[in-house]
């Protein structure tokens, strides 16, 4: 929250932006968030590489460190799925005092540039996102007859993918078996 922060992104368009999201599960999930800029320069420039070395080389820009936090995230949230986008954003009124607004608004003129981090909620299920069999959730507890279509539909699935598992690994086995026998008449030779 500091203005030349907000003043100095006004400034950048988002290609001179670049952002870092580097997830850390812990006992409290959270993220390392990094914003570089390769808007500022330093003199004398690194030199150009020659040669062979010039194929394996980076674009030449050079990324600075603008900022850095440290985002603390609920537990059921899915890290590595982390997305940012830059967004305008102007102050909300109600959530600050007449005199604070008006002390933010002398400061710095709406509207300006903030980075949005969304993160989606990890699935509850292994093969379903939700539940196998639904609860009731019509009124008076009673389930609707799409509820229980699909209820029992997926089920279903989770039941057919149990025995097609179990089939495989039994035909598996029968496959080695006769694939031992095999080799043990094969080493006998003939009688």
């Amino acid at each position: 929250m500091r203005l030349q922060d907000l003043h100095f992104l006004r400034l950048l368009s988002p290609e001179h932006l670049r952002v870092d999201l580097w997830p850390h599960r812990s006992l409290e999930p959270h993220l390392h968030v990094r914003v570089l800029t390769d808007a500022l320069s330093f003199y004398p420039k690194r030199p150009e590489p020659r040669g062979i070395s010039r194929l394996f080389a980076s674009d030449g820009a050079q990324w600075l460190t603008l900022m850095q936090a440290v985002v603390h995230m609920p537990h059921g949230v899915a890290l590595m799925s982390c997305n940012s986008e830059w967004r305008w954003a102007d102050f909300n009124e109600t959530e600050l005092s007449w005199q604070e607004a008006k002390a933010w608004r002398e400061a710095i003129s709406p509207p300006f540039r903030v980075l949005e981090i969304t993160c989606p909620r990890r699935p509850k299920g292994f093969l379903l996102q939700g539940p196998i069999i639904v609860s009731p959730s019509g009124p008076n507890g009673h389930m609707a007859s799409r509820d229980i279509l699909v209820s029992c539909f997926r089920a279903a699935f989770v039941a057919m993918l149990i025995i097609v598992c179990v089939a495989q690994v039994i035909l598996l086995m029968v496959c080695i078996t006769m694939l031992i026998l095999q080799m043990g008449l094969h080493r006998r030779g003939p009688a």
